[in-house]
This record gives structure tokens, sequence and C-alpha cells, in this order.
């Protein structure tokens, strides 16, 4: 083989590479919101909806902004069709962890 075709070979095995480990991280991300609030990416993908504020707010261009709301929904598909429901539900039970009675501090 061609030193050209041994070089696209490698390429197109990096892009893959490249592209499984980006879904990896993002679909990381999506946990992470989830177990911050059940809500978390329905209230963020609200916040999109102002790309301009959202823009000023984070230091980031309104075009790329405008990109976040298929990417999330994307991600957030992926990660709950290939998830089960327990490993969800377990998640949920971890976020929230019960420190003291408030009544007895007031």
């Amino acid at each position: 083989m061609s030193n050209f075709g041994m070089l696209f070979e490698k390429m197109d095995h990096e892009k893959r590479r490249s592209k499984e480990e980006e879904d990896r991280l993002a679909i990381e991300g999506i946990k992470d919101g989830l177990s911050i609030d059940d809500d978390f990416w329905k209230n963020f993908i609200m916040l999109l909806n102002n790309p301009e504020n959202v823009s000023k707010l984070l230091g980031v261009s309104p075009v790329k902004i405008s990109s976040w709301y298929s990417r999330i929904q994307k991600y957030l598909e992926k990660y709950l069709t290939n998830t089960d429901y327990d490993e969800i539900k377990t998640l949920k039970k971890r976020r929230m962890v019960d420190t003291s009675d408030l009544d007895e501090f007031i």
C-alpha cells in the first residue's frame, strides 16, 4: 500500500477514535447535568432561546450557542435510549443527601 493510503487509513482511524471520545465525554456531561437536577437540560435549553443574552454572559458567539440545542438533544436522546431505567434511577438517588432536619435550626 502506498504511503498516502496508509496515511489516509491512519487519519480515518484517528477521526473515528476522536468521535467516539467526543460522544463519551458529551454523554458524561449529560449525566452530570441530570445528576444535578432532572430538569437541568430542559432549563438550560430554555436559556438558549435567547442566544444574544447567553452570548454576553458566557462570552461565546450567538452562532455557536444556536448549535447547542441540537447537540444537547442529540446526546440526551442517545443517553436516555442507551441507558437502563434502573441506572438512571440510581443516578437520581445519588443526587440528594439528607444532612439535617431544617426544623432543628429554626
